[in-house]
């Protein structure tokens, strides 16, 4: 998808944004994307995933919405602080938005990140998820606070 100017943006945020929120949810969002997507990325029917993605990495205050300034941010790149960084990449990892990250959400994340790839045997790929949660679980509680996460 090629990255639309910020007037674009602006202008597809409010179409997609029928009740005047300010936030989009899911589906929402996916009728933005969707709008501002080419045909071949239609095609190649991808667009759900993404928007998944967005809304995971985008919403900053975890209300499963996304309001225009996450967007922006989340577009733009414009947060350049590494502590935000890194609280993106936990919210990705955490789906649930239980505060913790458990072994399948680990798995799911390595999948879709493609650390996980499909040749690998069922009993290699849960090794490399016990073999992570040994390493940073360090209460030993099977899931990984954001703590253990940063450290």
């Amino acid at each position: 998808m090629a990255q639309p100017s910020k007037e674009e943006l602006k202008e597809a945020f409010k179409k997609a944004d029928e009740a005047g929120t300010g936030k989009l949810n899911f589906n929402q969002l996916k009728s933005l994307m969707l709008a501002m997507a080419s045909d071949e990325q239609k095609a190649e029917g991808v667009i759900e995933q993404i928007a998944e993605l967005i809304m995971k990495m985008a919403d900053i205050n975890g209300d499963k919405m996304v309001d225009y300034e996450e967007l922006v941010k989340f577009i733009y790149d414009e947060e350049t602080d590494p502590k935000e960084k890194m609280r993106e990449a936990f919210r990705l990892c955490d789906t649930d938005r239980d505060g913790f990250i458990c072994k399948k959400e680990l798995a799911e994340f390595l999948k879709l990140a493609g650390g996980d790839k499909e040749e690998e045997t069922g009993d290699k790929s849960k090794l490399k998820i016990v073999v992570m949660m040994a390493l940073f679980d360090q209460d030993g509680d099977g899931k990984l606070s954001y703590q253990e996460f940063v450290t």
